[in-house]
């Protein structure tokens, strides 16, 4: 067997075993896809957030049932051993504070004092919500997307082998938004996918629970980020990485280990008295 024909069968035989190189917007079809055929997931995730000019870090165990939406959250770092248990239907998350108080508390999920330096709220645990975003963002720009879409290569992301999904938006900007009708900040950031924290960095005044009145103008962005990059799971085409940026460099940063998709979970593992747990 001649050299050229022995190199054609390796290069085969290596792209298929390590996932054969694509295009951005089919990446992110799959992966869109099969985070929707998600029913329930645990990970570990490692947060960094932007907060009053410094990048603040996080590291919690979460597990996640999409239908109903059920999360529960143990903060592993700084603040270890805080709880958080939430169920679709409650109108408050159920916490375990670890430390003073000295027992458990309940807060609405939205409440200032659960989103207090935090980019996002107990809502939004999974891959359902920087998905959305990124979908809404895609469709927005079908048009553009091969100028401000590519995959930038591959990478080791907690012994996973990923693909590198980048996203760039020369059209982000800060504008002027006046409602029509009443709205809150809430309804306002899931309507547009647009980002709180920077609703409420550039409106003083503003926060979490603010309730905007029609007429009112604030500044907004127009879309969640100029910059985002995602690294997505070969096998599993989940995300295993996202880094969002903002005008001012790195804005978030979210890294996944230990994820289990699909896991089998007790039927009262989100309930407080599950034996796990220290409500």
């Amino acid at each position: 067997m001649t050299k050229p024909v022995l190199f054609i069968k390796f290069f085969i035989l290596f792209s298929f075993s390590s996932g054969a190189a694509q295009d951005a917007r089919t990446l992110a079809e799959e992966m869109f896809a099969a985070s929707r055929q998600i029913k329930t997931l645990s990970y570990i995730m490692n947060k960094e957030e932007r907060i009053n000019g410094k990048m603040v870090k996080q590291k919690s165990f979460i597990k996640v049932r999409r239908y109903p939406f059920q999360v529960y959250a143990k903060q592993l770092n700084p603040n270890e051993g805080l709880e958080v248990l939430y169920k679709q239907g409650d109108r408050t998350a159920l916490i375990n504070p670890s430390g003073f108080p000295w027992f458990n508390v309940r807060l609405e999920p939205t409440s200032p004092r659960m989103t207090r330096d935090q980019h996002h709220t107990i809502l939004d645990s999974g891959f359902d919500c920087f998905l959305d975003i990124l979908e809404s963002l895609f469709k927005k720009y079908d048009s553009e997307l091969e100028r401000m879409a590519k995959v930038a290569g591959n990478e080791i992301v907690s012994g996973r082998d990923c693909w590198i999904l980048e996203f760039n938006n020369p059209n982000f900007s800060f504008v002027r938004y006046t409602p029509d009708e009443n709205i809150s900040i809430q309804d306002l950031v899931k309507e547009k996918k647009i980002s709180r924290e920077m609703i409420q960095r550039n409106n003083a005044g503003l926060d979490s629970s603010s309730k905007l009145k029609a007429g009112e103008s604030l500044t907004i962005p127009n879309d969640y980020c100029p910059r985002m990059i995602l690294s997505v799971d070969k096998t599993t085409k989940t995300p295993m990485k996202i880094k969002v940026y903002d005008p001012q460099g790195l804005y978030q940063h979210y890294e996944f280990s230990q994820v289990q998709i699909d896991p089998q979970f007790a039927t009262n593992e989100f309930e407080p008295s599950y034996v796990e747990y220290d409500f």
